[in-house]
This record gives structure tokens, sequence and C-alpha cells, in this order.
């Protein structure tokens, strides 16, 4: 279960206020304070809850988007392309950050058939040849993933289960094997 601000400031003998201006930053707080709200919050594993932040802000940093046929894909490359107006940086900065620690690593398993594809974009920019050097995958398997050169490897739901009691379920997916997938080095990880 989820740990509550108010459990967080419990824990480090402080208000809940307080525990939110030190996850909020740019209050003025003694040190010390600071410091054991922090501890606290490590401790307990303390996560801030974001749709609670943009409420009590009143304000939020989701953009909807009304289509009329989710399953077109052409709406899902329209998504995909507001997406990265709205966040330039995105993905392909998320992967060179990634190359620039130096962390070996042998596949990429992208949240999405369109990030994936900005993740195979800045591997080619920085020299990596895909599979050869690096895997890629992504999930939902849209149309363009057969296109893509080398063919984009991607999950794919492949049924549905009524969710239990709880409202949590395991959805069964399979991973489509294409040309952007290589087994892994005989060593382990690449780059």
């Amino acid at each position: 279960m989820a740990v509550t601000l108010a459990e967080g400031a419990v824990h480090a003998g402080v208000s809940p206020a307080t525990v939110s201006r030190v996850q909020s930053g740019g209050y003025p707080l003694a040190g010390g304070t600071r410091i054991r709200v922090g501890q606290a919050v490590e401790e307990l594993g303390y996560i801030a809850n974001g749709p609670a932040r943009a409420l009590a802000a009143a304000t939020s940093d989701l953009v909807g988007v009304l289509v009329h046929d989710v399953a077109d894909s052409f709406f899902g490359i329209l998504a995909g392309s507001l997406q990265s107006a709205l966040a330039p940086t995105g993905r392909g900065d998320a992967t060179r950050e990634l190359l620039r620690r130096g962390a070996p690593f042998a596949t990429v398993a992208a949240a999405d058939d369109t990030v994936a594809t900005k993740v195979a974009a800045a591997l080619r920019e920085a020299g990596l040849r895909i599979p050869a050097d690096v895997s890629v995958a992504g999930f939902d398997d849209l149309p363009f993933c057969a296109d893509t050169a080398p063919a984009l490897a991607a999950h794919q739901i492949t049924g549905r289960r009524p969710p239990p009691p709880g409202g949590r379920t395991t959805l069964p997916i399979e991973l489509l094997v294409r040309a952007s997938t290589a087994p892994p080095p005989p060593g382990g990880s690449r780059p």
C-alpha cells in the first residue's frame, strides 16, 4: 500500500505541509528539517501522488487528445507527434543520457512503438547498430513497425481477462520478433 504524505510527516516529526514543502523544493527550511524529512521519505519509500499535487495546485501538465477511433494508427502517430512537440527532449535524450553514463545494456524495451523508434534513432546517432549492438522492442505493434529499418519488434497484448475483485489484472503479451532484436551476446550486455 502506498505511503501517504501524512505518514511521512509523522515519521519525520513534522507537519504534512513541511513534507510537501521539502518535496516541492524552493521553500526556505532549516537544513536539519530538510534532512530529517528526506530520510523519512527514503525510509518509508514515499512517492508523491501526482494527481493529488495537480489537484492541490489547480494545474496539470496533462493534455487531453480526443480522437474518433483509437484503433486507427494515424491517431497514435498524431498523439506521438503531439507528445514530441510538447516534450522535445523526450526519449531520445533519455537514451543519449543512458549512453553517456556508459552503463552496458543489451536491449531497450520501450513503453510504446513511437518511443522505440526515437530510441532507435538515438542509438544510430551514437554509431550503434540495431540489433548487432543493441536490440530494441516497442509495445503495441502499430502498423509502421513492420516498415521501419530494421523492422521493429513489438510486444502485443494477446488477450483480455476480467479484472479480479481488487481491480488489477495481468494481461497476456507476446513478443513479435522482428529484425530489431538479436540474441544477447555471449558475454552478456553490450555498449
